[in-house]
């Protein structure tokens, strides 16, 4: 146990995870109309060494979905909203372009969202989730679909500070970390430091 631990902690440092975030103009239960998504890549020994970000023409909105759309677009990332008469963006061109970014790895990475867990009046969490499956699946590209795996950040949290535990214990550190007991403990974490990070932004543009 202790020797495959090891060697999983060897290769942690430098393995690169993949973090994504996602925002739409508009959703409900059935469909959702992206407006951009983002991602970046890092590793433990070199921290984020490369950004991707793309905004997202959905094409015409639902007459109703305007007003909402238009609130959300002046409230966060301000793109204009899409003119009735114009056509969408390509989907496969927009997934082509992140399949670049992720690559040249031979196999797709494991993918992790951001922003989940805060309490907003739209679920982040779904949001981001729901952003890349439109554009598979607009994209009609289905063994792309197969292959990534994406999971909430609580998760790469949760194994990241188990594994930082197991090592500080292998060298003898008394002091050593706890690691969560639990996803739901790490959840309740990430929760604590983003509106911990939102209150001390809010104070510096307040200053």
């Amino acid at each position: 146990m202790f020797l495959l631990i090891s060697i999983i902690l060897a290769a942690l440092h430098s393995t690169v995870f993949t973090i994504i975030s996602g925002s739409s103009f508009y959703e409900d239960k059935n469909d959702i109309y992206p407006a951009e998504l983002a991602a970046s890549l890092f590793c433990l020994q070199e921290g984020v060494f490369k950004n991707f970000h793309t905004t997202i023409n959905p094409g015409p909105l639902p007459i109703f979905a305007e007003y909402e759309a238009q609130k959300r677009s002046d409230a966060s990332f301000k793109y204009p909203i899409p003119k009735k008469d114009a056509e969408g963006d390509d989907y496969l061109h927009i997934l082509m372009k992140f399949i670049e970014f992720i690559k040249p790895r031979k196999i797709f990475p494991t993918i992790y969202f951001t922003d989940g867990n805060l309490k907003n009046e739209y679920d982040r969490f779904d949001i981001n989730e729901r952003v890349i499956k439109k554009i598979l699946e607009e994209a009609c590209e289905y063994d792309v679909a197969a292959q990534l795996k994406i999971y909430p950040m609580n998760y790469l949290l949760y194994f990241l500070k188990f594994f930082v535990a197991k090592e500080k214990e292998l060298k003898g550190d008394e002091e050593g970390t706890e690691s969560f007991t639990s996803l739901e403990s790490a959840e309740e974490e990430f929760q604590r430091e983003q509106i911990e990070f939102e209150f001390f932004t809010v104070s510096l543009k307040m200053a």
